[in-house]
């Protein structure tokens, strides 16, 4: 998983810090990985956490932590870290079941 070890709490302060640079971030309920995304160019990992911050995205909600990673090719990171999370656990992220 190409996201470093350490997971930030999702609160506003945090978030705030978080770059506005395209990449691929992963959001935790508590202990569970619940959701793999992207952010492009133009929003940005800042923007696409806030989504996520603010219960926009319903199946975050109860969203506890992230991390993120800069991308320069973010669509494609993104499919490789679900490919190789599926590759492992036999499924997706639960947020990204719903998606598929």
């Amino acid at each position: 998983m190409p996201f470093s070890q350490h997971r930030w709490p999702l609160t506003s302060s945090l978030v705030a810090d978080a770059p506005d640079e395209p990449g691929v971030f992963a959001v935790w309920e508590n202990d569970e990985l619940v959701y793999i995304g992207h952010a492009k160019r133009r929003t940005g990992l800042r923007a696409a956490l806030t989504e996520h911050l603010q219960d926009r995205v319903p199946c975050t909600r109860e969203a506890t932590h992230y991390a993120w990673r800069i991308s320069l090719n973010p669509e494609k990171t993104e499919r490789d870290v679900l490919a190789d999370y599926y590759r492992e656990r036999g499924m997706l992220p639960r947020c990204n079941r719903l998606e598929a």
